[in-house]
């Protein structure tokens, strides 16, 4: 019966990420902290029923709500 072979090279082995320095340093940037005017915010909704039948959908209170730009609904 033959031995495993040796593991050489890069298997196995920590790789220093160019981005580690400037995350843990608290200098990293991230898509929340883009700000732009007028930049919305989507909220998705399932069913809480699995395999369920939708028989109508009403999205009237929703886009009741101050500051609600659409409401779309899908069935």
């Amino acid at each position: 019966m033959s031995s495993a072979p040796a593991m050489t090279g890069m298997i196995g082995q920590p790789l220093p990420r160019l981005e580690d320095d400037r995350l843990v340093r608290g200098k990293g940037s991230y898509s929340s902290d883009f700000v732009a005017d007028g930049k919305g915010h989507a909220i998705f909704v399932r069913s809480d029923v699995a395999h369920g039948r939708i028989r109508s959908v009403r999205t009237s209170a929703a886009a009741a709500h101050a500051g609600v730009r659409l409401v779309l609904a899908c069935t």
